[in-house]
């Protein structure tokens, strides 16, 4: 059976997170959650993702320099 894929939802609001993660997972995505683009970047080199879904303004790291690097890695 193959497996679900995999969404990476990162989001310094948890409440925004949490409603993203609410609205994918009864549709057989896994998820994966992250509070802040560094996390995000960690969690990327510990385990496999399909798809990242980024808050853009956050603080630190916006969600556009996220992807950037992202990108780069790839």
């Amino acid at each position: 059976m193959p497996m679900s894929p995999s969404v990476l939802i990162v989001d310094d609001e948890p409440s925004a997170r949490d409603l993203c993660a609410a609205i994918l997972k009864p549709q057989g995505y896994r998820i994966v959650l992250a509070d802040s683009a560094p996390n995000a970047l960690s969690l990327i080199q510990a385990r496999s993702v399909d798809v990242v879904l980024t808050d853009v303004c956050m603080p630190g790291m916006s969600g556009m320099e996220l992807l950037k690097k992202l990108k780069e890695n790839t």
